[in-house]
C-alpha cells in the first residue's frame, strides 16, 4: 500500500499540529509494514504505539482547545471519541481473527479516511481559530 503522508491541503499552519500529524502517520505507516503484518506481537506493538500517540495527540489538542477558549470543543472531541471505539473495534478484532493482511488494510483505509476527514472538516478550522488569536503552535 502506498504510505500515507500529510500532504499540502491536510497541513493546518500550526506547527504543533502539523508535527503531530506526522508523528500519526508515521505510526499509522508502521501497522500496515508487511514485516510487522507477519508477526503478530510486532503488530500489537505497532498498533499500541499508534492507539498511545492517538491518546497524546487527542490530549494535546483538546488542551489546546480549552486554553484557547475554542467554543467548538465539545463537538471536536466527540469526533476524537469515535475515533477511538474503532480503534478499540480494531483491537478486538486483531485478538479475535489473528493477524491479516485483509484487516491492516482495513485498519490503513479507515484511518486515512477517517484522517482526510478529520483534519479538513474539524483541525483545519480549529488551525484558522489559533491564527486568528496569532497562536502558530502550542
Amino acid at each position: 500500500m502506498k504510505p500515507l503522508e500529510l500532504t499540502d491541503d491536510l497541513k493546518t499552519g500550526i506547527d504543533t499540529i502539523d508535527d503531530q500529524h506526522r508523528a500519526l502517520l508515521m505510526w499509522a505507516n508502521a501497522v500496515s509494514n508487511d514485516s510487522v503484518l507477519a508477526d503478530q506481537d510486532k503488530l500489537k506493538a505497532a498498533l499500541d504505539n499508534l492507539d498511545d500517540y492517538v491518546k497524546f495527540h487527542f490530549r494535546e489538542e483538546e488542551e489546546a482547545m480549552k486554553t484557547h477558549g475554542y467554543n467548538r470543543l465539545k463537538k471536536h472531541k466527540a469526533q476524537h471519541d469515535r475515533l477511538m471505539g474503532e480503534v478499540s473495534e480494531l483491537y478486538g478484532r486483531l485478538y479475535r481473527e489473528g493477524a491479516s493482511k485483509a484487516l491492516m488494510v482495513e485498519v490503513q483505509d479507515m484511518f486515512a479516511g477517517w484522517y482526510t476527514l478529520h483534519i479538513k472538516e474539524w483541525d483545519k478550522p480549529f488551525a484558522a481559530f489559533l491564527k486568528s488569536r496569532n497562536v502558530s503552535a502550542f
